[in-house]
């Protein structure tokens, strides 16, 4: 039988055309023509992760062949980066029905006509945050297009820390920088920054980042909080003090050991978090603020209370946020605020390493959607810690 319509006559899974490539690859080099025509007939078979409009979790197969422009780049991923935005932007902001994820490393196979990067490169990047991606953008799939935010991966950094880099560093780069106006020190040439700072939730990822940033910042006393079993290690990163969110005086602990150390007034405050409830992380950072001027920044939008600025791991688009009263706002666009995030990121990417001064603690691999759906939904309850997680592909 002609082979063409050997291979239109039935239906193929995914796992089934894997593992037909892996059996021809077998065959003696008489057989390379045949080898051949399978690998152009499934190279390009691209499965996804994708969130629905009701914010549910598929694997879907994308048909749609992407083909990069002069300004991207068509990427084989090698890990995505697991983010709690990858689901909560659904369920707060209604970003979803398209593949999920923003971040990635991997392989760039083909690059639009005068392009900065080559076939071959290994590279790192996210997508941006938008109500109308295009579905190329999404991070949970084997192939996508790097457009707005690509680079190389650094030699001495693995392919799965490259894979989670990116939002930790660009979210609390914005914190930090934009939102609570602190200098940048040696991350960005400036003046020290020398404030105090609190940080609720030092072992989510982007604390993780925002303490290793503030202290390269200059910021001297950072205090943050964790579970107990995560003490030690945020203490080795530059946290000054680490209390445990669940003892009922969190609170007054804090405000005590800012006291004792005569840093000044509690101005600068960062919610990680951002829980909901009577007893609401924000409600806490709330209560530890040392004056009527005090600075909050936060992950998620906190419509009707005006004093909590909301962070985003990029600033050179629109934003959509809910309003007070509801519906639904842009935030505008900052040139000069992105330049201060991607400062970060390039400084981060340079200074990788243990005791070079930024480190991802523990990056957690899991292989293949199934395992990939359900560390995401783990990772948006808040039950990952002091580590980042990525999904190896081919999915």
């Amino acid at each position: 039988m002609h082979i063409p319509c050997l291979f239109q006559s039935f239906s193929w899974s995914p796992e089934q055309l894997n593992q037909l490539q892996i059996d021809l690859s077998r065959l003696p080099v008489a057989f390379a023509p045949v080898r051949a025509f399978f690998a152009k007939m499934t190279e390009r078979l691209n499965k996804a992760i994708w969130i629905s409009s009701n914010n549910e979790l598929s694997v879907r197969t994308i048909t749609e062949t992407y083909r990069p422009n002069s300004s991207q780049v068509l990427v084989q991923v090698a890990y995505s980066g697991i983010n709690p935005a990858d689901i909560k932007h659904g369920l707060h902001l209604g970003l979803n029905d398209y593949p999920s994820g923003y971040e990635y490393s991997g392989k760039v196979i083909e690059t639009g006509p005068g392009n900065r990067f080559s076939v071959g490169d290994q590279v790192l990047g996210h997508n941006l945050v938008s109500k109308k991606k295009p579905i190329y953008h999404g991070s949970h799939q084997d192939y996508l297009i790097g457009e707005h935010f690509v680079s190389k991966v650094p030699p001495h950094m693995p392919m799965q820390d490259a894979a989670c880099i990116s939002i930790m560093v660009q979210t609390a780069a914005d914190a930090l920088f934009n939102q609570l106006e602190l200098p940048g020190g040696a991350v960005l040439e400036e003046t020290r920054a020398t404030e105090p700072i609190l940080i609720w939730g030092g072992s989510s990822g982007v604390g993780v980042a925002a303490i290793q940033i503030a202290k390269a910042a200059g910021v001297s006393h950072i205090f943050t909080t964790a579970s107990k079993r995560n003490h030690e290690e945020l203490k080795l990163l530059g946290v000054t003090a680490c209390f445990d969110y669940r003892d009922p005086d969190v609170v007054e602990q804090i405000k005590a050991s800012v006291k004792e150390r005569d840093t000044g007034p509690l101005n600068k405050i960062f919610d990680t978090i951002c829980s909901s409830g009577q007893k609401s992380s924000t409600s806490f950072c709330e209560e530890c603020s040392g004056s009527e001027s005090t600075k909050f920044a936060g992950t998620l939008p906190q419509p009707g209370n005006p004093k909590w600025k909301m962070v985003l791991a990029t600033r050179n688009v629109d934003f959509p946020s809910p309003k007070p009263g509801g519906g639904m706002q842009l935030s505008k666009a900052n040139p000069a605020w992105q330049e201060k995030i991607d400062e970060t990121l390039g400084w981060c990417l340079s200074h990788y390493g243990k005791g070079n001064g930024f480190v991802i603690p523990r990056v957690r691999v899991v292989s293949g959607a199934e395992e990939g759906m359900k560390a995401m939904k783990l990772v948006a309850e808040g039950k990952s810690s002091l580590e980042k997680v990525a999904i190896k592909h081919p999915l």
